[in-house]
């Protein structure tokens, strides 16, 4: 079985009564109603995945059957595969050299998608993505004292249909809006529950806190030197007007 599994810690009444970790519930109703949250943004879920080519939701209903929910896949797996794999490497790489965005990595992705209940059935979506590697003295100096890989970061802009409300992504997407027509991916440093963004100085405990400032460093360095440098990629390699307008911010 060639898949991904996310173990997730549910906890019953009784059990959620006596943990040491955490004491919220879930029932299958709540799950459920999460399950459906997540299948809403199914669609732009493989965006910036490094793996993963599908997705897939189930729920059980009543008689025990399995009942898919929400269904999403790379259209054009095959051709987008070399492109994915470079972003993997880049990833996972480790580059010298002055202040720059590496090479800006500049694919095509169609994204197919579909929603139990939803009359319009199966739809196709085609999404223009770059990605790139920052390197700067800064960076260096950061990737070092955090032992951080390389500071990379991708966007992502439709090329059919509406303009995105922009997300903030970690690979899946986080419950942070970017507040731009495209969505934007990086190597953040997160909270522990990988919810948030840190930020430097953010509360007054942490103002002298150098692992807590240098982590806010990091965010900021993605989001003002690579991400524009890679928003600004994307709007060079869209071809048409309309598109391009839309995606000003």
């Amino acid at each position: 079985l060639q898949s991904t599994i996310f173990r997730l810690s549910l906890r019953t009444p009784e059990q959620a009564s006596e943990s040491l970790l955490s004491t919220t519930s879930y029932t299958a109703a709540t799950m459920e109603q999460v399950l459906r949250e997540f299948g809403s943004v199914l669609k732009e879920s493989l965006l910036f995945t490094q793996h993963l080519h599908s997705l897939d939701i189930f729920v059980r209903d009543a008689s025990g059957s399995l009942v898919r929910i929400a269904s999403s896949h790379l259209a054009n797996a095959a051709a987008c595969a070399k492109p994915r794999r470079a972003m993997v490497d880049l990833a996972s790489s480790s580059v010298g050299g002055g202040a720059t965005t590496q090479s800006p990595i500049v694919y095509e992705l169609d994204i197919a998608w579909s929603e139990a209940g939803d009359a319009r059935g199966q739809q196709t979506e085609r999404w223009l993505v770059c990605s790139g590697a920052h390197v700067s003295d800064e960076q260096e100096a950061l990737s070092r004292a955090l032992g951080a890989p390389i500071a990379w970061a991708a966007v992502a802009a439709p090329l059919s249909g509406a303009a995105a409300q922009g997300r903030v992504f970690s690979f899946l997407p986080l419950p942070l809006h970017s507040k731009l027509p495209v969505h934007v991916n990086g190597s953040w440093a997160l909270s522990s529950n990988r919810r948030e963004l840190w930020r430097a100085g953010e509360q007054e405990d942490r103002a002298t806190d150098a692992p807590h400032n240098l982590k806010g460093q990091w965010n900021a360095m993605l989001s003002e030197r690579a991400l524009p440098a890679l928003y600004a990629a994307l709007l060079e390699h869209v071809g048409f007007a309309e598109a391009l307008g839309a995606l000003f911010p």
